[in-house]
């Protein structure tokens, strides 16, 4: 029995993904994934174009199953202390399975390939996530929950952490990096950002996200004695 042309795009995809983010895009072959699919050649350019769209479909494919988004708007737009807020928001880019790892290699092999690719890539995904961050930095600024810094620039701060870490572990693992629990690691990130690594802390990190701008007491000092500190998590330790 001929599989319908729905199972033959389903294959076709699976074995992209398979080799792309083995490869990349320059070294693997239509005809590399018409053999691991179990199609014929011809068959791919009845479903793409080239060799492109269909890259672009397996990485548009993934970004869809895998996007955070959403869960990064849910979380965002908590109304729990921002610490927290940031800590779970954290966690929640910070968990990974063997699809993410896959998807990672992906995103590697487009931003190093110059053109269309890692343009479009960025445009349509990253660009998203950072708008995300910046905007509920740019709040915190103007609410006077965190202090004048660029909201771009603090949400690529925040973003980097969490993505070179992912990098570490999905890249590097084999390589004696330890694994960390996502929910610890995710409140010391949090942390660190909000409150630098200065034994002298100098801000009052922790404040609640709500319609009402009321500042609570701070998470650290202000700088001039007036909030107490809490004790510190336990840290995160390699």
């Amino acid at each position: 029995m001929r599989a319908s042309a729905k199972t033959r795009r389903r294959q076709i995809l699976a074995a992209g993904l398979q080799l792309f983010s083995r490869q990349g895009f320059d070294a693997t072959t239509t005809r590399a994934i018409a053999q691991l699919a179990g199609v014929n050649e011809a068959i791919i350019f009845r479903h793409f174009t080239s060799k492109e769209e269909l890259y672009w479909a397996v990485l548009s494919e993934q970004m869809q199953k895998r996007d955070p988004s959403d869960r990064l708007k849910r979380k965002l737009g908590s109304s729990r202390l921002m610490r927290q807020t940031i800590a779970e928001a954290a966690e929640t880019l910070l968990r990974r399975d063997e699809q993410d790892v896959a998807l990672t290699r992906l995103l590697l092999f487009s931003a190093l390939r110059p053109g269309e690719l890692s343009e479009k890539f960025i445009r349509s995904h990253i660009g998203e996530w950072l708008t995300l961050v910046s905007e509920y930095i740019r709040e915190g600024v103007e609410k006077g929950w965190l202090r004048n810094i660029d909201p771009m620039v603090g949400a690529r701060a925040l973003m980097g952490m969490l993505v070179y870490h992912n990098l570490l572990e999905e890249l590097f693992r084999a390589a004696g990096h330890q694994n960390y629990d996502p929910r610890e690691l995710g409140q010391q990130l949090a942390d660190i950002w909000l409150n630098g690594v200065s034994a002298r802390r100098s801000s009052a990190a922790r404040v609640r996200s709500n319609p009402s701008g009321k500042r609570e007491p701070g998470f650290a000092g202000n700088g001039r004695g007036g909030a107490s500190q809490p004790a510190r998590n336990h840290a995160v330790t390699a």
